[in-house]
């Protein structure tokens, strides 16, 4: 026998043992499959189809950090559009992503490898600890004094998560390219949830009109509000990266976009997403001061106007702006309360997402049925009742160092896309300005649009920046 044959007779009982093994386990899905769907489990049924499709997946992105954060960022409007089973991003996307970039980050920090991340701050960093430990602090003092519930715990848990995330997405070393791709990434992601919202029903299945509060997704109900926040996020990061584009294909891949999430950013009928849209589109014009940036801005505006049903939205929502408007008295209410819980509560807080559980126990006027689902409608409110005034502290600190960021890229070296540093600061006073009049901490997706903004902006800020080729040469000829 010669070797060729031997080699032959060696590796062919291994492949038959792969690919009886492979059949097995297709065997076993589909049977899981088949008596999971008898038993009226449609959830755990296209779980065990999908789920080693699933495995697959994050095999082949666990083997780069930048892949890792390219998924999440593609996924992420999928998750606040509410697109994705609920399951399937508490159960696996939200905690599969933490756990592969700090596997990432501890595999480097035991090779010795350092060249390929950055080391976080004391400024950076701090904030982000405090709040981890202020929601673990606050589910506990929950449970202790009987307010502990499901929903509670799943809220904490889906935070610490996010701020996982944006812990070890910060340490990643990112190129100027890689930043701008994850930002376009977004952008286009945005658009298309957008295009797929506009064709969902109204919950009471008149799917002839858009513009109501909440349409009904293929797995729960959607919040307008909410998905407002994202949208205009995209939107003013779609609009600061044309700004600065100077190739031509994409300057009309970005007005492409930007028409179609400008006008489902007035049919959201968000406020708070247009008061957020607003302010960063006045800090746009105050940093760029082009009089070619307002030609075309007027321009994308003006057509919009001209869109019958985007104008008569508009103009239906900022005449119910006013002291008459029942909206408007309800979130009254509901800071007054916030506010009070969080004095009272001032150190530890009541739990993540639970205001709207601990109202009642302070008097809250209306009925639990009708109540529970309100929150404090103001995002540092929130945090303030929630975790207690370290954690509003802690919250606004880490916006403000991420602004700075963002900002001062201009003054570091190797950073010249202006784009980037626009499209990251903009959007976080678009996410920030939401906040003063909607808490979107319920959506999974909304909230974890912090990770994007705040890890981002971390990331494309070198600690150390490396100098360029001329002043290499130069401290080497002054060394020689």
């Amino acid at each position: 026998m010669n070797s060729r044959t031997a080699s032959w007779t060696w590796t062919q009982p291994g492949k038959g043992r792969s690919l009886l093994s492979f059949f097995i386990a297709e065997a076993v899905c589909v049977i899981g499959f088949l008596v999971f769907m008898a038993a009226g489990q449609q959830t755990l049924a296209w779980a065990c189809l999908v789920g080693p499709i699933q495995v697959i997946l994050w095999t082949i992105l666990a083997e780069d950090e930048y892949r890792v954060l390219f998924f999440f960022v593609l996924m992420l409007p999928l998750s606040a559009a509410n697109l994705l089973p609920g399951f399937y991003q508490r159960l696996a996307f939200y905690p599969i992503i933490a756990v592969l970039l700090g596997l990432h980050r501890i595999s480097q920090q035991l090779e010795g490898n350092s060249i390929s991340g950055r080391k976080l701050t004391y400024v950076e960093w701090v904030p982000l600890v405090i709040l981890a430990i202020l929601v673990a602090v606050a589910c506990y003092n929950a449970f202790a004094r009987g307010w502990g519930g499901k929903f509670m715990l799943l809220s904490s848990l889906l935070m610490l998560e996010i701020l996982a995330i944006t812990y070890f997405s910060a340490q990643v070393s990112l190129t100027d390219r890689q930043v701008r791709n994850l930002l376009y990434t977004f952008v286009l992601s945005t658009a298309f949830c957008s295009i797929c919202i506009s064709f969902l029903p109204s919950p009471s299945e008149t799917s002839g009109e858009l513009g109501w509060k909440t349409v009904v997704t293929p797995f729960t109900l959607l919040n307008l509000n909410a998905w407002g926040c994202v949208i205009a996020v995209a939107c003013i990061m779609a609009l600061s990266l044309l700004l600065n584009e100077g190739r031509f294909v994409y300057r009309v891949l970005l007005v492409l976009v930007f028409l179609p999430l400008a006008a489902m950013l007035a049919v959201t009928q968000s406020r708070g997403a247009w008061l957020g849209f607003g302010l960063a589109l006045l800090y746009i014009l105050a940093r760029v001061r082009s009089f070619r940036v307002i030609i075309i801005i007027g321009v994308a505006l003006l057509a919009l106007s001209s869109w019958h049903l985007v104008r008569e939205m508009v103009h239906v929502r900022l005449t119910e702006t006013s002291l008459k408007d029942p909206s408007l008295f309800g979130r009254l209410l509901l800071w007054k309360y916030a506010w009070d819980i969080g004095r009272a509560n001032w150190l530890l807080g009541v739990g993540m997402e639970n205001f709207r559980l601990v109202k009642h126990f302070y008097g809250y006027p209306y009925s639990k049925w009708f109540a529970l689902r309100y929150n404090s409608h103001n995002l540092y409110l929130e945090f303030f009742a929630d975790l207690g005034i370290f954690g509003v502290l802690a919250l606004l600190w880490m916006f403000v160092v991420s602004f700075v960021r963002s900002y001062s890229l201009k003054k570091v070296i190797g950073h010249e896309d202006r784009g980037i540093r626009l499209a990251l600061s903009a959007g976080l006073i678009a996410f920030a300005a939401h906040g003063l009049v909607d808490a979107f901490t319920y959506n999974q997706g909304t909230i974890a649009l912090l990770s994007i903004l705040v890890g981002l902006s971390y990331a494309s800020y070198p600690v150390t920046p490396n100098r360029t080729d001329s002043e290499e040469s130069s401290v080497n000829a002054k060394t020689s």
